[in-house]
Formats: C-alpha cells, structure tokens, sequence
C-alpha cells in the first residue's frame, strides 16, 4: 500500500510543503528529507505528552528544511514520527497496532510495546545516566513526541527475536531486505545509511553488517545482524552516556562470534 517514490502529501495531503522538491517515503527512511531534529535540549528532554503522531508533528512541521529533500542526510528521529503517521493512514491502524500485529506477535516478541509516561512496568530497569567517569539516576522524559523513532520499551530477549526473525524471512522478502540495506545515497562521513539501517562493514561489503544504535535518557543500546551469517548481536544498557562502550562491545561479539564460526567451517 505504500510507494516509495511518491510525494508524501499522497498520505499526508496537509503536511506543509517546502521549497521545489517533494519529500518522499524513502528520503524519510534514508533521513535525506532535511526534516531538522529537536531544537533544543528542552526540547529532547520533552516534558509534553501527545496523544498521537499526528498531534507530535505540530512541533516541528512548519519548520524550515535543512536543505532540499535529497540533496544531503541529516538523522532525525521527528522525520520517522511522519513516516509513522504514513503507516497508520494506509493500514487504517494505530501505529502500535500495526507493530503488534506485523512485527512483535510474529517475532514472539511479548515484553515489547509503546511505553506509556507514568505507567508502572513489572521488572523494569532503573535508569541511570553517565556524564564523564560519573554515574546518577535519571529522571524519565515522555517519549510521545518521537514514536516511532523511540519510546519503545523491551527486553535483551525480544530485540534478539526481531533479529532473528527478520533473518528467517517472517517479516519481509529478502529482495526487499536487500533493498532497504542498499547504500541509496552518498552519506560522507561515518557509517553509510540505507533504508532504516546503517551499513558497518566498509566499502564495497558495506551491507555485510547491519544494524542500528539507538540513545535516549537511561537507556544505550546496539544492534547488529550479519545476514549471510545469520547472527544476530544486541547490547543494552540501562545508563544514557555509555553508547561508545556499548557499541565497542557489540563489534567485539561480532569478531569473536565470526572467527567462532569460521573455526568451525
């Protein structure tokens, strides 16, 4: 039900339009759209609640672009809040709804939802965050303003699930996951960006380890797939500041478990 290619005001008939070119579903994926992110830490550190997708676009919406849809990358988390909002018009389903349904109950993926600011979880982690060498609790922020580009809550169990289903093939064809992990456009520095995943391993076998790294308050996580292998690699961490240990654990696994599975062969 969805193009690619197409204007987004296809969905979205009342988004602003901005400048010659049309944004796209696929420059929202590849964050090429020039949709900016939060403007200030106020703002990261969103004290609001929005009731839906729709009513957290009103924060950035009318906001001038970074530059012309596709002519640069730029990651932002309010670009995926649109494309959201995109999946709800053409399924005719809440986005939880639509993620319960295609992706968590596929996967047997049962401690993973939409966390709801105030809402007391079973079990659920203490947040901490660490500024230098420090370590403090951390006051928790509403995430409704950022869904779906976080405010998600789940297990070490549950993220390892979506890996592993996504390999199995449950979720979507191959052809189209070699499609969303194609370098489409020319990122200049770090790692390159595809379709909702970012490319490790370097040039020309950029798509031979995907994955993607996510931070918000309390919380640094990792994730990372090598596809012809099939293994799957997650780190989580209850403590916000920690992204680069956590990242150079996650590379770690992978070359332990690579030279594992070549001793073997």
């Amino acid at each position: 039900k969805l193009e690619l290619d197409v204007p987004i005001s296809n969905y979205l008939p009342n988004y602003p339009k901005q400048g010659e070119t049309p944004i796209t579903v696929k420059h929202l994926l590849g964050h090429t759209s020039g949709i900016p992110q939060y403007q200030s830490g106020k703002e990261a550190q969103n004290k609001t609640h929005y009731s839906s997708l729709e009513e957290a676009m009103t924060v950035f919406q009318d906001r001038p672009l970074l530059f012309e849809p596709g002519s640069g990358f730029f990651y932002t988390t309010y670009g995926y809040v649109v494309l959201g909002r995109i999946l709800e018009v053409a399924s005719g389903l809440s986005y939880e709804e639509l993620m319960q349904s295609r992706i968590w109950d596929r996967a047997g993926m049962k401690n993973t939802g939409i966390e709801e600011m105030g809402k007391s979880y079973e079990d659920k982690s203490c947040l901490y965050h660490r500024d230098k060498k420090k370590g403090k609790e951390s006051k928790q922020n509403d995430l409704s303003n950022r869904i779906p580009g976080g405010g998600f809550y789940s297990t070490l169990e549950d993220v390892m699930k979506f890996g592993n289903t996504l390999l199995e093939g449950t979720f979507i064809s191959d052809s189209t996951l070699q499609q969303m992990i194609t370098n489409h456009y020319g990122k200049k520095e770090g790692n390159p960006y595809a379709l909702g995943w970012y490319l490790y391993a370097p040039a020309p076998n950029e798509n031979l380890v995907i994955g993607h790294s996510g931070e918000q308050t309390g919380v640094s996580a990792q994730l990372m797939i090598i596809p012809k292998s099939n293994t799957v690699v997650v780190v989580l961490a209850n403590t916000s500041g920690a992204w680069k240990d956590v990242v150079t654990l996650s590379s770690q696994l992978i070359q332990i478990s690579e030279a594992e599975r070549k001793a073997d062969n």
